[in-house]
């Protein structure tokens, strides 16, 4: 009896999971329908969408859209990256879209922020991974705080943000503040 009442239950948290939203093809079509809203990192490797609640869900991976959005949500868009020496394509969240575009990507260990520059077609990114530096009279762990140099660099064309990277930590607000 208690399964019986629990299945319901299940169905309807497995619907809620779907949001209104498109996806725009490789070709560039745009089709409306419904995407599973899943983990930024399940999100990240593949889209599940439906074009309605009575249809078939279908299962994209990066290499075959160009990009995904929620309406009134998350955006996110397939890119070539390299993470670990290894190229890999993922869907990124696209938290800022302009001449310089902010990109977010996590895992389960590390987040990653990425910098496009429209100007001159480049992917830059920046991680919170740990690191132990020993030395003389050094010895130092923590998180890479090399992510502050590299932002300032991406953002020098652009003054009021250069300046703010100054004072950059490494979160949403902070990133889309100074971007």
């Amino acid at each position: 009896l208690g399964l019986f009442l629990l299945l319901p239950a299940c169905l309807w948290s497995q619907e809620s999971r779907f949001h209104s939203g498109y996806i725009v093809t490789a070709d560039k079509d745009t089709i409306q329908g419904e995407i599973m809203l899943r983990t930024d990192e399940q999100n990240s490797k593949s889209c599940i969408f439906r074009e309605n609640s009575q249809s078939e869900e279908q299962r994209f991976s990066p290499a075959e859209l160009h990009s995904y959005h929620f309406i009134n949500g998350k955006h996110y868009y397939s890119q070539q990256v390299t993470l670990e020496q290894e190229p890999t394509q993922l869907f990124l969240e696209c938290l800022v879209k302009g001449g310089l575009t902010l990109y977010y990507y996590t895992t389960t260990l590390v987040q990653y922020y990425f910098f496009y520059d429209e100007e001159s077609g480049t992917l830059t990114a920046i991680n919170n991974k740990k690191m132990e530096v020993s030395g003389k009279n050094t010895n130092y762990q923590g998180i890479d705080l090399r992510y502050k140099g590299t932002s300032r660099y991406v953002m020098r064309k652009w003054d009021e943000a250069e300046k703010r990277s100054k004072q950059l930590d490494f979160n949403h607000k902070d990133m889309i503040k100074t971007v």
